[in-house]
């Protein structure tokens, strides 16, 4: 009865520790979706107009990110180059110990490059 009790809690910990090793991977994935789905924008529009900054600040801080910080042009001719660079911060509290909790940051980073597509006279 003794060992069975101890195996469940190691089992227990165990499985909360790896739930907590997902959490900020689980959050780089969604940061790059929606970072991704805004390149796409961008490149249509060929540019990030004051609007879509609005957005993407609002999207990435609904998903728990903070210290949000976008550089992209506003405006690019057809066939340029346009970069797009978005660094946030993920915080959560994880286990450092048995017993205590910590906030843990996690700075997550995009860099890409689209071509513009969007004729501009």
């Amino acid at each position: 009865m003794v060992v069975t009790a101890i195996i469940l809690v190691i089992t227990l910990f165990l499985v909360v520790f790896m739930v907590e090793m997902f959490v900020p991977i689980s959050a780089n994935m969604e940061f790059k979706d929606v970072c991704r789905n805004f390149l796409m924008k961008m490149e249509i529009q060929s540019g990030f107009n004051s609007s879509d900054y609005a957005l993407l600040t609002e999207r990435l801080t609904s998903i728990g990110f903070h210290d949000i910080s976008i550089s992209a042009p506003s405006s690019a001719k057809f066939g340029s180059e346009m970069e797009l660079h978005i660094t946030a911060v993920f915080s959560f509290n994880s286990i450092q110990r048995l017993f205590s909790r910590e906030e843990k940051g996690f700075e997550m980073e995009f860099i890409k490059s689209a071509v513009a597509r969007k004729v501009i006279h």
